[in-house]
């Protein structure tokens, strides 16, 4: 009799469930319905469909589109197909390591141009020889050789790259950059030797070790170079590695010393030989100040085969410039005045930092 009531009592539980299931089945079915209900009548008949279709069909300007966006995509891709098989062919291949460069150092005269030439384009195909070879409809090929030529210490900006395309079936594809070569402006004196900087205090990679022939090589370098090149004594710091910014307050004065000499062409009346830094720090302090030493600044050494012994007492260089001593113009005229009477300024430390007497 038990087993009986507990079968019956299963039973009852399985109806039931199946009962519940059902309702929500039936439940979930009739909301469906009404939606698509409410959908078609919100949405035009068949008739109505085929009837708007049709009168855009009919109307000139829209088959003109038509068959212009077909035309626009049977031309697209007629030429991905045909870039496609080119990519293929070997005189679209381009590789990296064997770009036609042009880096011609302006500022040397013609033998020790052609010197410093081979030894930048070995240094830029050494970075373009570690890029894959690839072809010339690659989209990324460009900027990967802009970065590998910015890489090179002797590069200052990639002004352009032009991409090639054989025009016969003889000729290769081939990229042709644009570039500006850095140029010397400062030789600065170190333990190690003699390193030039550029106009953006970046270190190049020429450089002369201290030796016994060093002074000689030094004097053959500045006699290879189109203008004369200053030499900066009295810098502490340690130079950087080649193509890394020298980061120093007593580089940023030197260049900007440097800066007013050319501008005003001072060589021309009075060469300059060398450009000495006294009591100029490496670096501000925490608040951002350079904190000169008592009586620090710049002195300018004229050439000893012109004005032996001669200094002028500079003082702070214009990128340091402060309000307790003359304007960069008045030490400028002073200079000129005084350059009336040369013989007075022999064997002389002139001060040019506050106004002599007339």
């Amino acid at each position: 009799m038990a087993r009986q009531n507990n079968r019956a009592t299963r039973a009852t539980r399985k109806l039931s469930r199946f009962g519940i299931g059902t309702m929500l089945a039936g439940l979930v079915a009739a909301v469906f319905g009404s939606a698509w209900a409410l959908t078609r009548q919100a949405l035009p008949s068949r008739a109505t469909v085929a009837g708007i279709c049709e009168r855009i069909w009919s109307s000139r300007s829209t088959r003109r589109i038509a068959g212009l966006a077909g035309a626009i995509a049977v031309i697209c891709g007629f030429c991905w197909m045909m870039q496609r098989n080119l990519r293929g062919l070997p005189r679209h291949q381009i590789d990296p390591g064997r770009v036609e460069l042009a880096a011609n150092p302006t500022w040397a005269k013609p033998e020790l141009a052609r010197r410093i030439k081979e030894d930048i384009e070995s240094e830029m195909r050494a970075e373009l020889a570690a890029l894959p070879a690839s072809d010339s409809f690659d989209a990324e090929l460009l900027p990967k050789v802009h970065a590998a030529l910015t890489r090179c210490a002797w590069v200052r900006r990639v002004i352009s790259i032009s991409r090639r395309f054989p025009a016969s079936a003889d000729a290769q594809a081939e990229l042709t950059p644009v570039l500006e070569i850095r140029s010397p402006a400062l030789c600065v004196a170190t333990s190690e030797g003699w390193v030039l900087v550029d106009g953006d205090a970046v270190r190049l990679p020429l450089m002369i070790r201290v030796g016994p022939n060093g002074k000689a090589e030094l004097e053959d370098l500045c006699a290879g170079l189109m203008k004369p090149l200053r030499v900066v004594e009295g810098v502490s710091g340690a130079a950087p590695a080649p193509g890394k910014k020298w980061e120093s307050e007593e580089i940023a004065a030197a260049i900007s010393m440097e800066h007013v000499l050319r501008d005003c062409a001072m060589d021309a009346v009075l060469p300059i030989a060398r450009i000495y830094l006294v009591g100029v720090p490496q670096h501000a302090d925490t608040s951002g100040r350079v904190r000169y030493a008592p009586g620090g600044g710049v002195v300018l050494l004229p050439d000893a085969q012109i004005m032996p012994e001669t200094k002028l007492v500079w003082g702070r260089p214009p990128v340091h410039a402060g309000t307790l001593e003359l304007s960069v113009n008045d030490k400028l005229a002073e200079i000129k005045r005084l350059l009336k009477e040369p013989e007075l300024m022999q064997g002389k430390a002139i001060d040019l930092t506050t106004r002599r007497p007339s």
